[in-house]
């Protein structure tokens, strides 16, 4: 699976992508700050010393169907999925997926399980084990039309 390294051996930021919902937009400026997603977590990871995680990519373009786990392959992509509205990031500790995911002992059967709902994209998967604070925003934008919201 790829040769990407796990962690950002210099600390140098790196930009990736963050997607959301439409929905979620208000609530995520207003608290200045992404969220650590537990819910997802809980069940995958057998250690105590993660509470949650941000989930980001290196992919600009979100796809479409079920590409980089963000869509509902039931409701589709009708302001329900997650690729409705992209924050660039650019955060210093993001470890990559696959060799995070390992080290935190994700069975192989819950990484298959993830890999294949996310379209087969999870070698362009990165995680962080905190909250993205505004701080580390370089930019938020509309995907379908690019709007830029906040710089």
């Amino acid at each position: 699976m790829g040769n990407l390294p796990s962690v950002i051996a210099d600390s140098t930021p790196r930009m990736l992508y963050h997607f959301t919902a439409q929905h979620s937009l208000q609530a995520i400026l207003q608290s200045q700050e992404i969220s650590v997603s537990a819910a997802p977590v809980a069940g995958l990871v057998r250690s105590r010393k993660v509470a949650g995680i941000v989930w980001l990519t290196d992919a600009y373009d979100p796809g479409s169907g079920t590409d980089h786990g963000l869509g509902d392959p039931i409701l589709g992509d009708m302001g329900v999925g997650k690729r409705g509205v992209r924050f660039t990031v650019s955060v210093p500790e993001a470890q990559h997926w696959p060799q995070w995911a390992a080290r935190h002992r994700v069975s192989r059967i819950t990484r298959r399980l993830l890999h294949d709902a996310g379209g087969g994209l999870s070698e362009r998967w990165w995680v962080v084990q905190r909250p993205i604070p505004a701080q580390e925003w370089v930019g938020v934008e509309r995907v379908r039309t690019g709007t830029l919201l906040w710089s």
